[in-house]
């Protein structure tokens, strides 16, 4: 798993400097949100899933990442409402370990000042918004001093 943004490079699929390059291309143009309090510019960069239902998350994650086979997805849904809560939450982990994972290699290989996490985000489409969970980049903001 170590080597695992490597591979992904080494495939062509995933290029940490075309990421870098749209980071600071994004901030340049002023495409970016703050935090509550503006210390922190937010830059949502991919979605993982949309409008997820809170209580299938985990699951939704562990589907999408590939930790949950189509058997064991199927009899998720079969499950009473109880067994469905509980494995959730052990799906829910698991994603969260790997994203936890991913954030941190991502966070460690590029020049980019900041950090990478997953969380949600109302993405603006031209029609509608949509509640989004993805990948994201947040750094601070240096003060500007007249």
């Amino acid at each position: 798993m170590n080597n695992h943004l490597t591979e992904l490079e080494n495939q062509g699929d995933f290029k940490l400097k075309t990421l870098e390059e749209g980071i600071k291309a994004r901030i340049n143009n002023g495409d970016f949100g703050y935090n509550s309090d503006k210390t922190k510019r937010r830059i949502f960069l991919k979605t993982v899933i949309t409008d997820a239902e809170g209580s299938h998350i985990g699951v939704e994650l562990a589907n999408t990442y590939g930790l949950i086979s189509k058997k064991d997805l199927n009899d998720y849904y079969e499950m009473t409402d109880f067994d469905q809560v509980t494995c959730n939450i052990k799906y829910e982990l698991k994603a969260k370990k790997l994203e936890e994972f991913f954030s941190k290699e991502l966070s460690k290989k590029t020049s980019l000042s900041g950090d990478f996490f997953f969380g949600w985000e109302d993405v603006d489409h031209k029609l509608v918004t949509e509640l989004c969970y993805g990948l994201c980049y947040s750094e601070d903001i240096v003060p500007v001093n007249n």
